[in-house]
């Protein structure tokens, strides 16, 4: 295939992290291609303005120096789409761009033991700036489908949460000679 510029920002991390020259040399085969794919296309999608006329969802126009830490420069390319780069099962996944509906949701019997809660001040993202909850859940093998980036209902009577949704933020098997389940760290 030939290369030719983009100013989609998914197309960029993936140029980043696969070019042998410029960027970091991850082998194509520990990209999930598909996963690219979708958050490009969404990138690409045409946004009515208010003005009239449309334009792509997201674009990264910009420059990375050399002298530029790798994470500094993904957390900026992410950035720009609402991208969250995950790595699993031996590749590098890509996920966010716009919200997807949750598709599973977890009950009190899906939770290990207790839910406990965080606050910490968020990023302004897009429209948003306040306080997003994050909570540290233990689960049972039914949290297994999950993935980061995904979002997903919980329904727990202790915490007031009836449909509230969240987004994974970060995924770990836990296994020893008591317990073995999922623990998720999940944000609001």
């Amino acid at each position: 295939g030939s290369t030719v510029y983009s100013n989609n920002p998914a197309l960029i991390l993936y140029d980043y992290l696969s070019d042998t020259r410029f960027g970091l040399s991850v082998p194509t085969t520990q990209i999930d291609t598909t996963s690219f794919t979708t958050v490009a296309n969404i990138c690409d999608e045409d946004i009515s303005l208010s003005a009239g006329g449309t334009e792509n969802r997201y674009e990264a126009n910009g420059i990375i120096y050399s002298n530029v830490e790798p994470m500094t420069a993904i957390d900026e390319i992410t950035g720009s789409m609402l991208g969250i780069l995950s790595y699993s099962n031996g590749k590098f996944m890509l996920a966010g761009g716009k919200y997807i509906a949750p598709t599973i949701t977890l009950d009190e019997d899906d939770f290990r033991g207790g839910i406990t809660m965080a606050q910490r001040i968020a990023k302004v993202v897009l429209f948003k700036n306040r306080q997003q909850m994050v909570i540290q859940a233990p689960c049972k093998l039914s949290a297994f489908k999950l993935q980061v980036g995904d979002t997903v209902t919980i329904n727990n009577s202790r915490l007031g949460f009836s449909s509230k949704i969240f987004q994974v933020a970060d995924w770990t098997f836990v296994s020893d000679e008591t317990d073995v389940g999922i623990d998720l760290v999940l944000q609001e």
